[in-house]
């Protein structure tokens, strides 16, 4: 399958971080475009972590995620591969949970939550 990249950032690289400049990010994976599949769509998603708000390493970790992604995807139309990064947990946890209740019917998705670090 093909795996298709997309940083998704709530902070700019001069954007103001926590007071120990870290940032807090998950990451998510879901179908490419919106071509109708057949059966499920297979989404996968991280618990938040946090990091240092540094955009080198944000590119280097959607690299890393991108590879998983594009060996594991299920999907027929192909994956994405999304890092989320907020200057905030609140703000993580707030998208996180936007997240599972768009994926929340279970008769057109199989939403996962999988390791990755």
């Amino acid at each position: 399958m093909l795996c298709f990249c997309l940083v998704v950032c709530a902070v700019s690289d001069t954007a103001v971080a926590t007071e120990e400049n870290k940032v807090f990010y998950f990451y998510h994976s879901g179908a490419w475009g919106s071509k109708q599949v057949s059966g499920k769509q297979y989404v996968v998603y991280t618990n938040i972590q946090q990091m240092p708000n540094d955009p080198e390493k944000i590119k280097e970790m959607s690299k890393m995620w991108g590879d998983w992604v594009n060996k594991t995807c299920k999907n027929e139309s192909g994956c994405t591969s999304n890092i989320n990064v907020y200057p905030t947990a609140a703000d993580a946890e707030k998208q996180l949970e936007g997240l599972k209740q768009r994926y929340r019917d279970e008769a057109k998705y199989s939403l996962t939550q999988v390791e990755f670090k």
